[in-house]
Parts: C-alpha cells; structure tokens; sequence
C-alpha cells in the first residue's frame, strides 16, 4: 500500500517537475524584435542649364544570399518576409531644389543634382535570433523613363539583430554597395553607402530671330510656333517663363519674336522631335541650324534632339536703289545755281550806279 502512495507520488513530482522546467525554457526565450525604419538618398544629376525632370523612381527589394559565417566574419542570413519590407519613392521634379556639382565632384561646374531621401520601412518584419540579416534594393527599370541614366547597382541591407540575452533588438541598419561578408571587427565599412545616383541626359534648343534689309523694319514682331512631339510627358520651362506641359509625348507653345530675340526651351529628352514655325510676311526667311548652311525659303525647321541645337531664323527685305539719277541732274542744278549767282552779282551792280 505505502509503495503503490510512493509510486503515484513520485509520478506527480516527476510531471511537475517537467512542467516547471518546461515552463522554466519557455520564460527564458527571448522576446523577437520588430524591425524600425531607415533610409536612404537618390540622387538626380542634369546639365547645369538644365531642369530637373519630372520623374519618379522606384525600388524592388529582395532577400540577399546567405553566407556562412567563419571565426572571423558573421554569418549572414537571408532578409525574412522582403514582401513587408515598404521601401518609398523618390520623386523629382522641375521645382527641385539643386545642389551646384555631382554628388561625387562638387566642383564640376557644368552639372547640379537634386536629392531625394527615400524610407525603408521594416516594421513588418519580425527577427527571431540574433544575426546579420540582409536585403537586396535596386532600382525598379520595369518602365524607364526616356532620357534617364539609371542607377544600376544594388544596394546590400544589413540588419543587425542582436540580444542581450533576454530580448532581441534592431541595433543597426548599413547600406553597402557589394555583397561581401562582414567582419567581426569592423568598425567602419569601406564599401558603406546610403545613395543611388541617376541622371537624366536632356537637350536644350535655342532659336532666335534676326531681321535684316535696307528696307527693312527691325521693330517689326512675327509669330513663331513651336510644336513637340515624341518627347517625354513631364512639365518643360523656358527662357521666357513659359511651363511647357507635354501630354502623351506632345506639346506646342506659341511665341512672338522681333530682331535679336532668343527663346531657349530646357531639358527635351533625346528623342524628342521639335518643330518651329514662323509667319515670314513679305519678308524673305532663311534659317540657319546649327550653324550650318542656310535653309533658303524655309520659314520651318525640324530638330531631333540628340545633342543642344540652335535655329536662327533670319527674315530679309532689300530694294534696289536707282543708280545715275543724281550724277544726270546733278550738274544742270550747279549750272543754275551759278547762273542765278551772276544775275545776282550784275543786278547788285547795276542798282549802285543808279543810286550813285
């Protein structure tokens, strides 16, 4: 009777010493970690004489490779759940604010750039163990922009979880350019980066009006129409303060020009076709392009535009002054003008001997 007790006792004691212990290992897991926030730049280089493009860019991530670890490198673990991973959009536009140089040369003189700080959002992702987690953002090409150099380089996101034995923790967000392992040791990161570089290669065209002719007037004012097609939709500017808005690859915009006139339109994408027209009058037209030879009787130039291009519009109106008239009349009015002369003189005389 007594041993059947112990027996049954003893079994109770043994579950509930399982279950304490189990208990025990359960309370002693660490609480997983929620990732934050971070970001990144993005930046958009143009010709200093050129706007800033109306374009958005955007950003794919997924989960980098794993890589093992050694006694002297992390090992790195594959990003969890890259679909919860929100990375946002950079958003440029004319109205940019620009900074004189490339992000790389400050002192080049012939470019500016706009930046753009771009989020990553990782509150979605949930990190059980500590470790070097890494993501993968490159820049979305699905649809590219017409002119735009895109930047087309991955960046490497580590996340690094860590724990201090009780909770796990987001200790630190680094952006990198290559996929190369991390040292234990590292206190700094040779191939660190926080930017993507793009930029948008855009043509200017510039077109002007002179007037020339003995008989012309240089106050005279003609209309010019200039018509775009094949460009890229965005909002365009010129020298005039004009804001071009192209829709579905088109846009036209209306001038008046008079002598020494120059209208420059900004940052066209390369291929972009650019027509300018204008109402000559009883003026004879030519047009120069590019200053090459002239286009006789033109009063319409066509432009890709493939590089900066200039079309300068000249209208003519001479006449022909008459030759010989004067020279005939010339010396039958120097004849008179003697003659009267000496009818003067001896009129003068005689009226002194009468007075006398």
């Amino acid at each position: 009777m007594k041993s059947k007790f112990f027996s049954k006792t003893l079994a109770v004691l043994m579950v509930l010493a399982l279950a304490v212990s189990f208990a025990a290992v359960v309370g002693s897991a660490e609480t997983a970690a929620t990732g934050t926030s971070t970001n990144f730049d993005t930046y958009m280089t143009v010709g200093a004489d050129k706007p800033v493009p109306d374009v958005t860019i955007s950003f794919n991530v997924a989960a980098g490779t794993p890589i093992a670890g050694t006694s002297s490198t992390y090992e790195v673990k594959a990003g969890p759940s890259p679909s919860s991973v929100v990375v946002g959009t950079a958003a440029f536009s004319s109205s940019d604010s620009t900074t004189a140089g490339t992000p790389s040369n400050p002192s080049d003189t012939s470019s500016k750039y706009a930046t753009k700080s771009v989020s990553v959002d990782l509150s979605g992702v949930t990190f059980t163990e500590p470790g070097v987690y890494r993501y993968v953002i490159s820049e979305d090409t699905t649809s590219p922009a017409a002119g735009v150099g895109y930047d087309s380089n991955p960046r490497y996101l580590d996340v690094y979880v860590t724990t201090d034995g009780t909770d796990l923790s987001v200790d630190t967000y680094i952006f990198s350019d290559t996929a190369a392992a991390r040292n234990l040791s590292d206190t700094t990161i040779a191939d660190k980066s926080a930017s993507f570089e793009n930029s948008m290669n855009s043509h200017n065209l510039t077109f002007s009006k002179a007037i020339t002719g003995n008989q012309a007037d240089k106050t005279e004012t003609f209309a010019f129409t200039l018509t775009i097609s094949n460009c890229a939709d965005g909002t365009y500017t010129d020298s005039e303060g004009n804001t071009i808005t192209v829709t579905n690859g088109s846009a036209t915009q209306n001038y008046t020009l008079t002598d020494s006139d120059t209208v420059t339109v900004y940052g066209l994408t390369p291929a972009a076709v650019c027509t300018v027209s204008e109402t000559a009058g009883d003026y004879t037209p030519s047009i120069v392009i590019d200053n090459g030879s002239a286009i006789s009787a033109a009063t319409t130039g066509n432009i890709t535009m493939n590089a900066d291009h200039t079309a300068a519009f000249t209208n003519t109106r001479a006449g022909v002054i008459p030759t010989g008239v004067i020279l005939t009349v010339a010396p039958f009015a120097i004849g008179l003008l003697v003659a009267a002369a000496v009818i003067i003189f001896v009129l003068a005389k005689k009226r002194k001997k009468t007075e006398a």
